[in-house]
């Protein structure tokens, strides 16, 4: 799935869609992991390994949605600075007193756009360790994952 890097909230709307296997691991694991009731029903070890296989998938396709994300941003931003003939600093001191032109203006919407990601980045990886946690409780003793 193709990511737009320029629009936050159409970015924040895809990585959404693509987070539809984390929100729902309690739901998935209730129904891989055998119970009282359908022990004969579930084949724990090979469900188990397909819901990783299928998380990390997942997991992979967001990082790196993300990181092409920002280093497409992080080289937009160097190009503006660098057409405007400005340091390599962040323009959130300026804002506000007058200083900066319409370029400067879209330099520091490309700056709030790149800090933007790297609080989703983070979020990530709280969200992909919060996830592995809660697998490795419901499925640890039927599958072991290799890494």
């Amino acid at each position: 799935m193709d990511v737009p890097c320029s629009e936050f909230a159409e970015f924040k709307r895809i990585v959404g869609e693509l987070r539809v296997v984390d929100d729902q691991i309690t739901h998935k694991l209730n129904t891989v992991v055998p119970t009282r009731s359908n022990v004969d029903d579930v084949s724990a070890k090979a469900s188990c390994a397909a819901l990783w296989e299928q998380m990390n998938t997942v997991h992979a396709q967001r990082t790196a949605a993300m990181h092409k994300c920002l280093t497409q941003i992080t080289a937009e931003v160097k190009e503006q600075k660098s057409a405007l003939g400005q340091a390599d600093v962040d323009l959130r001191a300026q804002q506000g007193k007058g200083k900066a032109s319409v370029d400067g203006r879209k330099l520091r919407e490309k700056q709030a756009l790149a800090r933007d990601i790297t609080r989703e980045l983070m979020a990530e990886e709280i969200l992909q360790e919060q996830t592995a946690k809660i697998f490795k409780d419901r499925c640890g003793r039927y599958f072991t994952p290799s890494s």
